[in-house]
């Protein structure tokens, strides 16, 4: 899974905090495996985590881990410094698209096992929920692509478990 923002921070203090938080500070201290220009790559036991940068968006900051996904999305939230507070979720997923959105839907409106957020936005592959102080925005099948996106203004934890919910990558 794909965690990512956008931040006004330059990419040497993204790298310097990321090195210092996972190496130091993250519940499970991790190693710095690999140092390239773009890209960090920690370990631990259980598993690899990359903190990358992306050279022709310097104000994007992704993380990504098949496993360590509290460490990502508290480096993102803490250190990252997000524009907005949004972070975003990106995974591959093999439902359709309406399947996606209906089960979003279902996760983040007004059903009876919703959230209880207001869709406020509609489109073939996009639905945009408002609500508690917070935003969510789910695209599905972009570019013809079976992924998923989702963006989240504080409903981070709710965005994570959906985006888990639909997800592909094992």
């Amino acid at each position: 899974m794909r965690f990512w923002i956008s931040t006004g921070l330059p990419v040497r203090e993204v790298r310097r905090r990321a090195v210092l938080y996972f190496g130091r500070h993250a519940p499970h201290k991790m190693w710095l495996a690999a140092r390239e220009p773009f890209r960090l790559l920690f370990t631990a036991s259980l598993g690899d985590l990359a903190v990358e940068t992306d050279p022709d968006h310097p104000d994007r900051v992704s993380v990504v881990t098949s496993h360590w996904h509290a460490e990502a999305q508290a480096f993102l939230s803490g250190q990252g410094q997000p524009v907005d507070g949004v972070i975003h979720y990106e995974t591959a997923t093999d439902r359709r698209p309406e399947e996606v959105l209906n089960l979003a839907r279902e996760h983040f409106g007004r059903g009876p096992e919703g959230l209880g957020l207001d869709v406020t936005a509609e489109q073939p592959t996009r639905l945009e929920f408002v609500g508690g102080g917070g935003r969510v925005t789910v695209l599905a099948g972009a570019d013809g692509r079976p992924r998923v996106h989702v963006a989240a203004q504080r409903w981070t934890y709710q965005a994570e478990q959906f985006v888990r919910q639909v997800t592909s990558e094992r």
